[in-house]
C-alpha cells in the first residue's frame, strides 16, 4: 500500500514538471469542478465552476472532448491559466492540459 501511495506521488511529481514547460512561466495547477456550458448559441462557453463559485472558460486541445463527452461531471483538470478574469461573463482563461481523475459526484 505504502509502495502504491509513494509511486502515485512519484508519478504526479513527474507529471507536473513534464506539463509546467508548456506553461511557459504560468504555474500548473489543479482544477475540481463541474463541467458546464454557459451561455447561448453562438456564444457558448465551456467552463469548469469550483465548489467555490469560480468559473474558469476551458480552451485548449481536450476542449472538445470535454464538451461532448463530460459536460454535467466533477472533474479534476490539470493546466495552467492563460488570461485572467476581465469581467463578468469574460472569465479567466483555463488550458487543460490533462484530466486527473474522474471523481464521483
Amino acid at each position: 500500500m505504502k509502495k502504491n501511495i509513494a509511486l502515485f506521488i512519484i508519478s504526479m511529481l513527474l507529471l507536473s514538471c513534464s506539463y509546467s514547460s508548456r506553461c511557459g512561466d504560468g504555474k500548473v495547477i489543479e482544477v475540481k469542478g463541474r463541467i458546464l456550458l454557459q451561455g447561448s448559441e453562438p456564444h457558448t462557453n465551456l467552463i469548469i465552476k469550483t465548489e467555490d463559485g469560480i468559473s474558469y472558460k476551458i480552451i485548449g486541445e481536450l476542449e472538445k472532448k470535454l464538451r461532448d463527452n463530460h459536460q454535467r461531471e466533477v472533474l479534476v483538470l490539470l493546466g495552467c491559466v492563460r488570461t485572467k478574469a476581465k469581467g463578468p461573463g469574460f472569465p479567466t482563461q483555463f488550458e487543460v492540459l490533462k484530466v486527473v481523475v474522474p471523481t464521483q459526484n
